[in-house]
């Protein structure tokens, strides 16, 4: 939940060991962006999906190995 609902800098005071999450989210907008160029909907749905994977992942316990996933993720996950 923290990920979800604090901003980085608040989440990570608390919880450094979000530090991965976080990192991999900005990977995955710069992969997304670089994957789709010009497809602002496309990028925006992918990146949440990848969001929502990262969530998953830490709601079952998980805090590493989530940027490895990136290839894995797919836009249509979400029913885009």
């Amino acid at each position: 939940m923290v990920f979800e609902r604090l901003s980085e800098q608040k989440a990570l005071k608390r919880h450094p060991e979000l530090q991965e999450a976080y990192e991999t989210m900005r990977k995955a907008s710069s992969y997304f962006m670089s994957k789709m160029p010009g497809k602002i909907e496309a990028q925006k749905t992918a990146i949440q999906s990848a969001k929502d994977h990262i969530q998953l992942r830490l709601n079952a316990g998980e805090i590493s190995g989530f940027s490895q996933d990136l290839d894995q993720i797919k836009p249509s996950a979400r029913g885009a």
